[in-house]
C-alpha cells in the first residue's frame, strides 16, 4: 500500500499552509484574550476568509483524505477555527448533504460552503455524556410541527452558531436506531436559548 500523498494533496498541503500562515494564523491568539463577543466575531470572520479560500466546500466534499491534509495546516496554526469549521461543515453540513431534504440541501448547503452561517452538532448531554441512550431530550409531534424538549451540553459553536443539529428521541421504545431522529433548528426558532 502505497503512503504517500498524491500529486494534488501535496499541493493542496502546501497551498493551505500558506493560506493559513497568512490570512488565519494572525488572528489565532484572539480567541485566547477575547471577550466572548470578540472571539465570535472572529471566529465568523475565520470561517468567511476559509469559505472564500474554498476550504469549507473541501470539508462538505467527498475528499477525505484532502480534508485531513488541509485541515492538519488549518489546525496546526489555529485548533479553535479548525475544530469551528469541521464541526460546521462536517458535522452539521455533511449530515444535511446526505440525510437532509431537497429544501434542506438548497436553503442549508450554499450558506454553509459560503460561511454565512455556522452549525452547530448537539447530542452530548450534562447527565449523558455521550450516552446516546441516556439522552433525556424528546421530540414530540403535535398540531403538525416537532416540539423538542431537553438541553444539550458541550456544543461546539453555540454561542455563534445560526443553525443546530439537534438529536432527540421520538419513541424510546424503537431503540437509538429507529427511535431518534435529528432535527434541524434555526437559531431563531421559538423556544430555543443558548
Amino acid at each position: 500500500m502505497n503512503y504517500e500523498l498524491s500529486e494534488a494533496h501535496r499541493g493542496l498541503q502546501v497551498e493551505m499552509r500558506t493560506f493559513c500562515r497568512e490570512a488565519i494564523a494572525p488572528g489565532a491568539a484572539c480567541f485566547d484574550e477575547a471577550s466572548p463577543d470578540e472571539a465570535a466575531t472572529r471566529m465568523r470572520s475565520h470561517m468567511k476568509t476559509l469559505a472564500g479560500r474554498g476550504f469549507m466546500n473541501l470539508l462538505l466534499g467527498g475528499d477525505l483524505l484532502g480534508t485531513c491534509v488541509a485541515g492538519e495546516e488549518l489546525a496546526q496554526v489555529c485548533p479553535s477555527t479548525y475544530l469551528a469549521a469541521v464541526s460546521s461543515a462536517i458535522a452539521v453540513g455533511r449530515a444535511v448533504k446526505l440525510f437532509g431534504a431537497d429544501a434542506q440541501l438548497q436553503r442549508y448547503l450554499p450558506l454553509l460552503a459560503a460561511g454565512d452561517a455556522i452549525g452547530a452538532f448537539a447530542c452530548t448531554e450534562a447527565e449523558a455524556g455521550s450516552d446516546m441512550g441516556g439522552m433525556a431530550t424528546t421530540a414530540e409531534k403535535r398540531n403538525g410541527r416537532w416540539i423538542l424538549n431537553g438541553e444539550k451540553d458541550l456544543v461546539t459553536n453555540a454561542p455563534l452558531a445560526d443553525l443546530f443539529l439537534v438529536l432527540a428521541w421520538t419513541d424510546r421504545n424503537e431503540g437509538l436506531e429507529r427511535g431518534t431522529t435529528l432535527f434541524l433548528v434555526d437559531r431563531s426558532a421559538d423556544g430555543l436559548s443558548i
